[in-house]
Formats: C-alpha cells, sequence, structure tokens
C-alpha cells in the first residue's frame, strides 16, 4: 500500500506497480490514486460492498474507486471498444466475454511520485486509433481529500469518455441519508426517497441481498452533498463538474453515490476534473 498522512487522517492507496496487489485491482476501477480507505485515531472511516473482507472482489472493491467505462451503462454499446476488444482507460486492454464480463488481458502500466501532501500518478495506454494519458493527483490537507484527473487524447480519434467516482460510504444502523442539492429527486422506487434536499434510505437490507441500483432525478448543477456516518458528523462530497447521470446504490454494508462525467475529447483535446471530499469531524 502507498500512504498519505497528517496528524488527523492517513490514507491508504492500492500501489498500481505492485504485482502482490494486483488481485485487488481488476478491469473495472482506475488503478492509479485507488484510495482503499481513510482512516483517523478510531479505525476506517470507508466500507465496500464485502467489508471488512481483506479481499473482496475486484469488481466490487472498498474505499474511493474510480472508473472509466468501456461501453456505456445505459444502452450497452462501445466506447473504447473494437468488437470484443479494447481497453478501460486506467486499467487496461481487456476482452468482454460472451456473458459480458470484462476481462483484463494486460494492466496498463502507472508511474507515480510522492510530493508534499499528494501523491501523483501517470499512465499512457494506446489501442487502435486511441493514446491516452491519464494524470491523476490524490491530494491530502487536513481533513480533506481531493481527486485530481486530467485527461489527454493524443490519438488520432475522438475519445469518449464515461467516468464516475464510486465511493462506498459506510451505513448508520443498516441505512443511509444525505443531503444532496435541492431539485434532485427519485422515481417511485421501494428503498429511496429524494425531496427538498434530502435523500433517504427506506430500508435495510439483509446479508446477501444484491441491494438496489437506483439512478435520481437531478438538476444541471454540480454534486454538492453531506452523506451520514455511523462515527463523523458527516462526510462531504463535492464535484466540480456538471453530472451527465446519478445513480445511488446501497446493499447491507455500504451506500454509493456516482456522479458520472460524460464527454468526449477530439484529437489533441484534454479535460480536467475534481471531487474532494471532507471528513467531518466528530461532535
Amino acid at each position: 500500500m502507498l500512504t498519505l498522512s497528517n496528524s488527523q487522517l492517513t490514507v491508504q492507496l492500492l500501489d498500481p506497480s505492485s504485482p502482490g496487489e494486483y488481485a485487488l485491482q481488476g478491469s473495472r476501477f482506475c488503478w492509479g490514486g485507488y484510495v482503499w480507505q481513510v482512516e483517523d485515531s478510531a479505525g476506517g472511516l470507508l466500507s465496500g460492498p464485502e467489508y471488512p473482507h481483506a479481499t473482496p472482489d475486484p469488481f466490487n472493491g472498498q474505499g474511493l474507486p474510480e472508473a472509466f467505462r468501456c461501453r456505456s451503462q445505459k444502452t450497452g454499446d462501445p466506447l473504447t471498444m473494437h468488437g470484443s476488444r479494447g481497453f478501460v482507460i486506467g486499467a487496461g486492454d481487456v476482452e468482454v466475454a460472451d456473458n459480458g464480463e470484462v476481462r483484463l488481458l494486460a494492466p496498463a502500466r502507472w508511474s507515480y511520485a510522492a510530493s508534499p501532501g499528494a501523491l501523483e500518478f501517470t499512465c499512457e495506454q494506446r489501442f487502435a486509433d486511441w493514446h491516452t494519458v491519464l494524470d491523476r493527483r490524490i491530494v491530502l490537507q487536513d481533513r480533506s481529500l481531493t481527486s485530481c484527473t486530467r485527461l489527454r487524447n493524443l490519438g488520432t480519434a475522438e475519445l469518449p469518455v464515461h467516468w464516475f467516482p464510486h465511493p462506498f460510504f459506510p451505513l448508520v444502523e443498516g441505512r443511509t441519508n444525505a443531503a444532496v442539492p435541492i431539485g434532485y429527486g427519485v422515481d417511485d422506487n421501494p428503498v429511496f426517497s429524494c425531496s427538498n434536499g434530502r435523500l433517504e434510505q427506506r430500508c435495510a437490507f439483509p446479508p446477501g441481498d444484491p441491494g438496489h441500483f437506483q439512478p435520481l432525478t437531478a438538476t444541471p448543477v454540480p454534486l454538492a452533498g453531506t452523506v451520514a456516518h455511523p462515527r463523523l458528523r458527516g462526510i462531504r462530497m463535492r464535484c466540480d463538474y456538471v453530472p451527465a447521470a446519478v445513480p445511488v446504490w446501497a446493499n447491507h454494508r455500504t451506500f454509493s453515490i456516482e456522479p458520472y462525467l460524460h464527454t468526449a475529447l477530439p484529437p489533441g483535446g484534454r479535460r480536467e476534473w475534481r471531487v474532494r471530499y471532507d471528513f467531518l469531524s466528530p461532535s
């Protein structure tokens, strides 16, 4: 593991160059800048679908992973694929099996360096007419953790980008609630309600239940919200882009809110964005 720390928090990140940690990373999440856990003096502050299992299925993960999709989540249309082969930005070359499983054929090669209060990661990938350079910077300041991403398209083809953070927040007595922007809502469903800036989970899940995935309806504003936490006054999450979609998901161990960024980079184009997490101190 790689570590960032100060007097208040310790951040553990997976090492994208460590063969011993390859089994934790898989084809779904971006390897560089993968925050595995954030701790204070009382222990871990994040969860996961299988938490506290030490070696969860890499598709499930834990902590604060982020992901670039090779196919559209909504339609299944290919993004960075030609036929059954393609690449996942930040993860590596992949193949889609007949059952839809995305299999990692070769991991992307990452380099990283430490600077005061930060870790910086760089990855260059080529596939067909695509050529990408991905830079990730994870910054710890006081009780705030900021994930900064810069993506460049050096290839000759337009690069479609579907990216999302997938934070795994712990539940409070089996459920979650969060403050979200006014104007966010949700269609009728058995689990989540959302109105007047408050997202609530109406029922808890038993162990082994697959949980529930639910898109929110949202006004065109960046996500800024505070998720309840069993030991803190909450975890505040803020992104600096307007999400194309905002699904939420929960099972009996964790809750996630996933503000998607959809864009396309022309040859020579670039895009930068940030997500910040503030771990509010206990009352």
